[in-house]
């Protein structure tokens, strides 16, 4: 993460097991691996409770080229 908190590309990791929508089949759902301390840049506070964590999800519309 940047000294102003904009996370760059070794920050995070796409998981390889995606999702694509059932129904019409042009989304597609990528949980996101948080190598950066989410707590410093979302102002929670996970690192102090190991019941607590941040789940991070991209949703990629395909034809609308959109995430």
């Amino acid at each position: 993460m940047n000294y102003n908190n904009e996370l760059t590309r070794s920050d995070i990791a796409i998981d390889g097991d995606m999702e694509i929508d059932c129904d019409i089949g042009q989304i597609v759902t990528a949980y996101v691996e948080t190598w950066f301390d989410v707590d410093k840049k979302f102002g929670t506070h996970t690192a102090d409770d190991d019941d607590v964590w941040l789940n991070l999800y991209a949703k990629y519309n395909v034809p609308e080229d959109a995430l």
